[in-house]
């Protein structure tokens, strides 16, 4: 599945706020609006104009997409998110949920499918807020897609794959490659549809290894 980082749109917001309302009373409450006058967002800035309290994200529909909350940045970075941060579908239905630390990732995270079923769950850490050690993957009947771990976000060492009823289809193991992005090395083991092991393959950097 893919993991999307939620809070794309919500710095424009404060990009507008820092500019208006220099004499903002404390927490004031800031609201911006589609065209349809839905609410788009919802903002809170102190008695300093600087950003606070729980922010929220809404689709058009009215649903909540986003909520969390924020704290003081940079100036290159004018807000942070900071603590536990949920996005949603448009349905309703939860999308991720997580810790923020200083604006970066952190700790356990979880992202669901729209149906509700969990998509897949590990750890972010590190200078970058990038994902570390083990993680797991899941289709969206359940079953488990992909488990493997990572090192600053790429794929580090053993990798399982299995097709969508949960049963193994490939191990393979990763290491850096010279660009500095994973590639195959060692055995790669291919499995049938019942689990039984059909084909090896030998990789050296990446390299396949061609044997007589």
């Amino acid at each position: 599945m893919k993991i999307s980082s939620p809070f794309k749109t919500l710095l424009f917001a404060v990009l507008i706020g820092f500019g208006t309302a220099a004499d903002a009373q404390e927490n004031e409450k800031r609201l911006f609006y589609y065209g349809n006058g839905m609410v788009e967002r919802e903002t809170y800035f102190n008695d300093r104009n600087e950003p606070t309290g729980v922010w929220k994200e809404y689709y058009e529909n009215g649903k909540l997409r986003s909520e969390g909350r924020v704290q003081k940045g940079t100036f290159g970075k004018p807000v942070f998110q900071t603590g536990l941060w949920k996005t949603f579908y448009d349905n309703g239905q939860m999308q991720s949920e997580g810790n923020y630390q200083t604006g970066s990732q952190t700790g356990l995270w979880k992202y669901y499918h729209e149906n509700g079923k969990l998509g897949a769950k590990g750890f972010y850490g590190g200078m970058g807020g990038d994902k570390q050690g083990v993680w797991e993957f899941f289709h969206p009947n359940g079953n488990r897609s992909q488990t493997g771990s990572l090192s600053d976000g790429k794929q580090d060492g053993e990798w399982k794959y299995y097709d969508e009823y949960g049963v193994i289809q490939t191990v393979m193991n990763y290491v850096m490659g010279p660009d500095r992005n994973p590639v195959p090395d060692g055995e790669i083991e291919h499995y049938d549809g019942k689990g039984n092991l059909v084909a090896v393959e030998r990789y050296k950097m990446g390299v396949p290894v061609i044997t007589e």
